[in-house]
């Protein structure tokens, strides 16, 4: 199980736009392989460039980078956004977070709009330890709406958190 999930609320409906006010990043504090960083780095901007144009608005893969072992790569955009929205989230989160995070062997960056992971071994956050930034860059002055819920590999519709939250008071 991936450790991220989302909930929002609003009043005003947010379906469909996306959301950068809110941005972080999680990754494992250990560097990577100088000779892996550029190749995993360029194996993620591949996968954020293929993901928007995927019927379900992710995409995932495994790099080979020889003895050091296999890297996991997954990216995500909510399915409500268009391509150029969902490109574009996913392009500003590697931007702002390669520079900082890119040398570790592996990390985590989220928006309430798109996220990538990047691992290596499946379920890698689950148990190491972690360097943690969240910054967000303010509120713009509009009011983001609705309810949505994402987790990293599923979707929820509004009726099924609904029924879960009922379920579990």
């Amino acid at each position: 199980m991936l450790p991220t999930c989302f909930l929002r609320y609003s009043l005003e409906n947010f379906i469909g736009q996306s959301e950068n006010s809110y941005t972080g990043a999680t990754a494992i504090n250990l560097t990577e392989d100088p000779g892996v960083v550029s190749q995993g780095n360029n194996f993620m901007r591949k996968l954020a460039s293929t993901a928007p144009s995927q019927p379900l608005m992710f995409q995932e893969g495994i790099l080979d980078v020889g003895q050091e072992g296999m890297r996991h790569g997954f990216v995500q955009c909510r399915r409500d956004l268009n391509v150029s929205a969902c490109d574009k989230c996913l392009n500003n989160l590697l931007d702002k977070y390669i520079p900082q995070f890119g040398d570790n062997r592996a990390w985590e960056f989220s928006s309430f709009s798109c996220s990538i992971w990047y691992e290596d071994v499946h379920g890698a956050f689950s148990d190491r330890n972690l360097t943690n930034e969240t910054s967000s860059t303010g509120n713009t002055g509009e009011t983001k709406p609705s309810l949505a819920v994402g987790t990293v590999r599923f979707k929820f519709r509004y009726t099924s958190l609904l029924l879960v939250m009922l379920l579990a008071f």
